[in-house]
């Protein structure tokens, strides 16, 4: 459903990964399904910038934003969605409000089962990757709630963060490389072990296949 070109540069390879994983939940299939228009995504501190065409089953995600989109979505394209971040400024919402409702939605779609679901989903993707460790403990700091996954006794990383930080660096959204350094979310395991799990988790989010 969901296609880009083989050679685009990161931006449009983190969103087409975004919203094919987003597309195997039925009701946001549905939503892609509906959507007919071309909404663009501009930053505004930095040169990138994508278009997402929206033509049914077919959605395509190229670099650049024209001035032939429909929708334009401008803002630091890197903190949208965080906690504080400024909103972004959307052009042509008032000529195609339909287009740009179901756009964000579709952008903004949580996984099922919030930030426990997306560990879960990247634990199946990474089925046999050699970055996944034996076993990924995973807390929130907002309430303590905490979700583990694999066995005991082996390797081992932990992750902890406020929910939204979680959400981000288990869907894809933000890397966890940068998270950690910025304080978004903390990690503990030894040196090797996170070196391939960061790699496990940037693979995830350009969209390439598990089982490395």
């Amino acid at each position: 459903m969901v296609v880009r070109d083989g050679d685009a540069p990161l931006l449009v390879r983190v969103l087409a990964a975004s919203l094919g994983r987003a597309a195997a939940q039925p009701k946001v299939a549905r939503d892609l399904r509906r959507l007919r228009g071309r909404v663009g995504l501009r930053s505004t501190v930095g040169p990138q910038a994508a278009t997402i065409d929206f033509a049914g089953r077919v959605v395509r995600v190229t670099h650049g934003a024209g001035p032939d989109v429909d929708v334009l979505i401008e803002g630091d394209l890197e903190t949208m969605g965080r906690p504080g971040a400024a909103k972004p400024k959307v052009s042509g919402a008032v000529r195609h409000p339909r287009l740009a409702l179901g756009a964000g939605r579709v952008l903004d779609a949580g996984p099922p089962g919030g930030w426990r679901g997306a560990v879960d989903m990247l634990w199946d993707w990474a089925q046999g990757d050699d970055g996944r460790p034996e076993l990924l403990r995973v807390v929130c700091q907002d309430d303590g709630g905490e979700h583990a996954v694999g066995r005991r006794g082996g390797t081992r990383v932990e992750v902890h963060g406020p929910d939204w930080a979680l959400v981000a660096v288990f869907t894809g959204a933000d890397h966890l490389g940068a998270a950690l350094l910025e304080g978004r979310v903390q990690v503990l395991g030894d040196l090797p072990e996170l070196s391939r799990f960061v790699g496990l988790l940037t693979r995830f989010m350009l969209g390439e296949d598990g089982g490395r």
